[in-house]
């Protein structure tokens, strides 16, 4: 059978129309199930009326409990929006559908740890903490779930249960636990970590965040993290915290040799204890990278006065770091385990001024022993030991500034090698390469340098 033009102008016609209705159809389909996922809201408001529905500001709960209730009952991804006001659950509040937690006023939102136990638990779900303010002599939450993070909040006040770990967040079991531009301040935990504690997660991402004057009657006062397989540190401080034992900052157990660490463009500064590992503490069968790190003003009675490394098969890189003025009974800078180790390099750094009470030669009061590699740093007392053996190194006092920062006059500018570094900033942000060539340690020098990162919390 012949079919005319005007036939297959009809059935091209046809064709469209059905594959517009598909196209309708599918759309609204979208619609529904992008309508389902979105987002919830209840408002919350202590000042509100009573009898209040949650579904605006004008009918809000007066209550945290009512909306975490509610959230549970809903759909996932409900958002509580919380107005400005101090919040006390007289319970814990336990969160069992994935939710958000908003505070309407950044830090406005205050919620008061006081009922003796945690103020939130979340079992089993993902939860997103926006802009609140945690304080209260009590832990501030504990998860057992999937993904759980923290963004521009603020935690403060925590003492944890007698021989409990965690003062103010304790997680366990997590797929991933997020810390972004959040402070921590002033918790204590009797056990290990002062602020943080977290164990068997498989990703923990530290951004932008501070944790100072945390106190552990163990490890970790700034952060304790057991058996977490990734754990990523970017642009982040960890100041003035006091642990008994090991880990004045950081203190991280790794069981496995694929878990990882890596740090970059974070200061460990003035932290406290009295065995090792004043800045960090590493007991790692990984890798670990520092880059653009500062590691001063720690103190420890044990060893590894900046940083404490140990772990069967561990691999530690130290690049563009700048390592100063620790203190240690035995490794003043850097403490290394080197039967253990199966890598500790030291790229592009400065290692000065670290005293070490017990070590036998001025320059193991830098470093306790050899590393494996050397290369474009600048060390003192180099060249006391013919078993440390390096490229490029110098022994010429860096003129570091309070901070870290290099004077105009540093012999470490332009003197490393940009090759050696993996990222293009350093610690604040400027631009690694100005001169001929990079410079050693964490701070690249240059004019924009001098008024940037120089005030010390």
């Amino acid at each position: 059978m012949r079919v005319s033009l005007v036939h297959c102008s009809i059935l091209k016609g046809l064709l469209m129309s059905v594959k517009l209705l598909f196209a309708t159809l599918g759309l609204l389909l979208v619609t529904m199930v992008t309508a389902r996922v979105q987002a919830e809201t209840i408002y919350v408001d202590p000042s509100a009326p009573p009898l209040g529905t949650g579904t605006s500001w004008a009918t809000a709960f007066k209550s945290l409990a009512s909306a975490v209730a509610a959230a549970n009952a809903s759909s996932p991804n409900t958002d509580i929006v919380l107005a400005a006001a101090n919040y006390t659950p007289a319970a814990t509040l336990v969160v069992t559908d994935e939710c958000r937690v908003i505070s309407h006023v950044p830090g406005g939102a205050t919620i008061v740890s006081s009922s003796g136990a945690s103020a939130f638990e979340i079992r089993g779900t993902n939860i997103h903490f926006y802009d609140v303010r945690f304080t209260g002599r009590d832990r501030k939450l504990y998860a057992d779930g999937d993904q759980i993070s923290f963004d521009g909040c603020s935690f403060s006040g925590s003492s944890s249960f007698t021989g409990s770990h965690h003062g103010a967040v304790y997680v366990e079991n997590c797929r991933y636990l997020q810390f972004f531009d959040c402070v921590l301040d002033t918790n204590q935990s009797d056990a290990s970590g002062g602020a943080v504690y977290a164990k068997d997660c498989e990703e923990v991402v530290i951004l932008g965040s501070t944790f100072r004057n945390n106190k552990a009657r163990l490890h970790g006062a700034g952060v304790a993290l057991v058996a977490c397989e990734q754990i990523k540190i970017y642009d982040s401080r960890f100041q003035r915290n006091q642990a008994n034992l090991n880990g004045g900052g950081l203190y991280v157990s790794q069981g496995s040799s694929t878990s990882d660490v890596y740090m970059e463009g974070t200061r460990f500064d003035g932290n406290a204890v009295a065995a090792h590992g004043g800045g960090i503490f590493l007991n790692s069968f990984g890798d670990c990278e520092m880059v653009n790190c500062v590691v001063m003003n720690n103190v420890i009675g044990g060893n590894g006065g900046g940083i404490h490394a140990r772990g069967m098969g561990l691999g530690l890189d130290v690049i563009n770091c700048t390592v100063a003025n620790n203190f240690a009974d035995n490794g003043g800078g850097i403490w290394l385990l080197n039967w253990a180790i199966s890598r500790s390099r030291l790229w592009n750094t400065i290692l000065w001024d670290n005293y070490a009470f017990s070590a036998a030669t001025a320059l193991e009061a830098q470093c306790n022993a050899p590393p494996t590699g050397v290369c474009r740093c600048c060390i003192k007392n180099w060249g006391m030991l013919t078993s440390f053996i390096g490229i490029g190194v110098i022994n010429t006092d860096p003129q570091l500034r309070v901070n870290g920062n290099l004077r105009i006059s540093s012999p470490c500018i332009d003197t490393g090698r940009d090759y050696l570094c993996p990222v293009s900033h350093d610690i604040v942000g400027n631009s690694r390469v100005t001169g001929r060539q990079i410079d050693m340690g964490a701070y690249e020098w240059s004019i924009e340098g001098l008024l940037e990162g120089f005030t010390i919390d």
